[in-house]
């Protein structure tokens, strides 16, 4: 079955994303494991007290630091990480695909590819998936972490890659602070003020 993938740094459950046909893709001591949350949620509702826990009865989540002795048996079964192969690594691409064609949307309709990270939040403080996507290509970028076709496609379309002004401002980053400049004239022609 396909499941609809959701890489994480940890182990994570989403209320939210139960009965999505959602898994959970994340690493821990060098071994990767994708768990789809429906069978999570049941081994949970019938092996601990994690749903009975504030963060998730008022947020709708519960995360893990590390998994313990016990979970790891239950989680062994989801290991992949002798399948991981370049198959991943077109989805990863397709995901950054579509990710980029959300900002693209999301800018035609604002008007610039700021990204609040309060955009589109849920009940359950859960960031929308375009604000994560937004952060981790703003750090890739920050780091030099992203390839050469990646770059052009966010200069295309007016990505704003740092949200500290003072980088725009810098002699060599002229490029980007008439990118900056624009936006903003972008968001007062859309706010009428």
């Amino acid at each position: 079955m396909a499941y609809n993938i959701r890489k994480t740094k940890r182990l994570i459950i989403y209320k939210e994303l139960l009965e999505t046909n959602a898994a959970i893709q994340f690493s821990v001591d060098s071994k990767i494991f994708r768990v789809p949350l429906d069978d999570f949620h049941a081994y949970l509702k019938e092996n601990t007290n994690v749903l009975n826990t504030s963060s998730w009865i008022d947020k709708g989540l519960f995360h893990w630091p590390r998994p313990t002795k016990k979970l790891f048996l239950f989680l062994e079964p989801y290991n992949i990480t002798n399948e991981v192969d370049d198959e991943d690594e077109g989805t990863e691409n397709t995901h950054w695909d579509n990710m980029l064609e959300t900002l693209q949307a999301y800018k035609l309709e604002n008007g610039h590819c700021y990204v609040a990270t309060d955009y589109n939040q849920t009940n359950y403080e859960v960031q929308d998936p375009l604000v994560t996507w937004v952060l981790k290509v703003r750090k890739d970028y920050i780091e030099r972490n992203i390839n050469s076709n990646k770059l052009r496609a966010l200069d295309d379309i007016g990505f704003l890659k740092w949200t500290n002004l003072k980088q725009y401002f810098k002699p060599e980053n002229i490029i980007e602070r008439n990118t900056l400049i624009e936006a903003l004239k972008n968001v007062e022609n859309n706010t009428g003020d």
